[in-house]
């Protein structure tokens, strides 16, 4: 019997290329909503409901400091229905 939750991860895409000074990445956050919104509705037509979302941070030792950025959103789908 298959878990009646489901986790999904989608990752971020980088908006543009920027320097390396920078410490923060930039996010196309247009392309991240387009992706979440595909997996709503693909979950959803499979018999998914989204319980939970939360945005998964990264970070990565560099020159002394640490380069920081949105990796991703972390999906929760619960089952509505059992399958007989």
């Amino acid at each position: 019997m298959p878990s009646e939750y489901r986790t999904i991860f989608v990752p971020t895409h980088p908006a543009k290329k920027e320097s390396v000074f920078k410490l923060v990445e930039t996010v196309d956050g247009s392309q991240l909503a387009r992706d979440v919104q595909a997996m709503i509705e693909e979950m959803e037509f499979k018999g998914y409901e989204l319980k939970f979302m939360n945005p998964v941070n990264s970070s990565v030792p560099w020159k002394g400091s640490y380069r920081t950025g949105s990796s991703g959103m972390l999906m929760v789908f619960k089952r509505l229905f059992e399958d007989d």
